[in-house]
């Protein structure tokens, strides 16, 4: 890979781990998931435990960091279409992914631990849509079932039924804010996996 495509594929994993750090934890979704939960059930969640309700809430914008890292690595190959040759494709991919990751734990203050906590859960995610509906395909997978599990689980482990449909409208604003993210780094044209995620059979499909 020539220097200069280096150095702006630098600039982009940078510059959408940023975005993405910004649009999950410094807008606070967790904390914005968490009251609109309580709100709509009347629960109070952790009521007189601070520290664990910080907790929740950190664990809730990670769960979120993940998801929209899963949906950046599936559609990354084609982004990079317009700047790499097809057989460029996948030694530029890797190569973003690792800046990205790389400057996401940065951001985060992640210790070489929590790292790879990250990366094992990020694993996880795109095993489950390897065997989700639409991997075969082509299609995003459909990991998004298991990012509502783990999220009603971390509102409410007791009342996971009720705390699902509040996390799947998460998990619909967590891929509007990586694609978002994406077309601001990349340009404004939308990948046909972007395209598919508002219809049906995607595996990145509104849950």
């Amino acid at each position: 890979m020539a220097a200069a495509a280096d150095a702006d594929l630098g600039q982009q994993a940078r510059a959408l781990a940023r975005a993405l750090v910004g649009l999950v934890v410094g807008e606070g979704r967790g904390r914005t998931l968490l009251r609109l939960y309580e709100r709509r059930t009347g629960r109070v969640v952790l009521h007189g435990a601070p520290e664990l309700r910080r907790e929740t809430i950190a664990a809730l914008e990670r769960e979120a960091l993940l998801l929209a890292a899963a949906y950046v690595e599936h559609t990354l190959p084609q982004r990079l279409g317009a700047q790499f040759a097809r057989h460029e494709r996948d030694e530029a991919a890797a190569r973003f992914q690792e800046i990205f990751l790389s400057y996401l734990s940065g951001v985060l203050g992640w210790d070489r631990q929590e790292r790879q906590r990250f990366l094992a859960d990020l694993s996880l995610y795109l095993h489950l849509g390897e065997r989700g509906p639409g991997a075969r395909t082509g299609r995003a997978p459909a990991c998004t079932e298991a990012f509502v599990q783990r999220c009603a689980f971390l509102l409410d482990a007791s009342l996971m039924e009720q705390a699902q449909p509040v996390t799947v409208q998460f998990a619909r604003e967590v891929i509007a804010h990586a694609e978002h993210a994406l077309r601001a780094v990349f340009g404004h044209r939308r990948t046909a996996t972007a395209r598919s995620a508002r219809g049906r059979g995607s595996g990145w499909r509104r849950p």
